[in-house]
């Protein structure tokens, strides 16, 4: 039996896609993203400082990944525990269970663009994805994160503690995530190319919002994820986690700097955050855009009548 013969094995996974996060820095920063097993305990972020690290369950180094949608799935849950990892979120102590639910859901949204940078850009990731041979259309691998975040909405999102939102809103958080690659992707490859009038093209609100009504089709389409979109347990972030996930973070790198900070150019363009926006700007900015949105919706035809509730809650000019 050749190498391409022999079954991928997660380890094999999870060493693809330290080495993949480590080289989006510069050789000279030395990053290190640690990584651990840690028995039959759940996947988790543990430690300060230079003693921060990964831990996953031994049962992950063990899996056999034969799909993509189960690559997905690995690549997901290391996304989110590494953008604890990333952002320092162990640096903040919680006050509230609010505090610890929009630190999930942070970690969820910037965890699964993480996974998706990793994926597209990362040359070791890549490779494995090469040796599945799977279909390579945008459509079969968008409902093959649509099959993961079903899976993980019964097992690793299933937690009914208070400081954890519940699956079907950590489920939607990681679909924005997913919208949130996709309106950058178009017009980096578009410039890759060289063809500008498409990379303009492709930040046309209408064009925007018609792709992520696409690609939202394309998630639910999966029945699970449809039915979990419906409870009334499902929410989205709200306007108050927002200002809370700016201030904790800002919190944060007022005591030391992100470590995203440094990355290279291409990964920055998704991963690199700031949070020293100020409130008044950023409502401004929040302002303008609904209102693009606004008359996006109107210019297609659309109901615009889910943002009765952002419209109720922007500043007034």
């Amino acid at each position: 039996m050749n190498d391409k013969d022999m079954p991928i094995l997660g380890e094999k996974l999870i060493a693809a896609f330290k080495a993949d996060v480590e080289d989006f820095f510069p050789e000279n920063i030395n990053f290190q993203l640690n990584i651990e097993k840690d028995g039959f305990n759940p996947p988790r972020c543990k430690g300060v400082g230079c003693k921060t690290r990964i831990m996953l369950p031994t049962i992950y180094y063990e899996k056999e990944v034969d799909t993509y949608e189960e690559m997905a799935l690995m690549i997901v849950v290391l996304g989110h525990e590494a953008a604890h990892f990333l952002n320092r979120h162990n640096e903040h102590n919680d006050e509230s269970s609010l505090e610890s639910q929009s630190i999930e859901m942070w970690a969820d949204y910037y965890g699964v663009i993480l996974a998706l940078v990793a994926i597209t850009f990362g040359q070791n990731i890549q490779f494995i994805t090469d040796s599945l041979k799977v279909e390579s259309s945008m459509k079969f691998r968008i409902q093959s994160f649509a099959s993961a975040f079903s899976m993980l909405a019964n097992s690793y999102f299933a937690n009914s503690h208070p400081n954890y939102p519940s699956a079907g809103t950590r489920v939607s958080t990681c679909i924005a995530g997913v919208l949130s690659f996709f309106e950058k992707i178009f017009t980096f490859q578009a410039l890759q190319r060289g063809d500008i009038k498409e990379a303009i093209n492709s930040q046309n609100p209408k064009v925007i919002v018609e792709r992520a009504f696409c690609i939202q089709q394309w998630i639910y389409e999966n029945k699970y994820l449809m039915k979990l979109c419906k409870e009334p347990s499902t929410d989205q972030l709200s306007s108050e986690q927002v200002k809370l996930i700016a201030k904790i973070h800002r919190e944060i790198q007022s005591k030391q700097k992100p470590l995203f900070e440094s990355m290279n150019a291409i990964p920055a363009q998704w991963l690199r955050r700031s949070f020293d926006i100020p409130e008044e700007e950023r409502q401004v900015m929040a302002k303008e855009r609904l209102a693009t949105l606004e008359k996006t919706l109107e210019s297609l035809g659309l109901d615009s009548s889910a943002l009765d509730e952002y419209r109720n809650k922007r500043p007034s000019a």
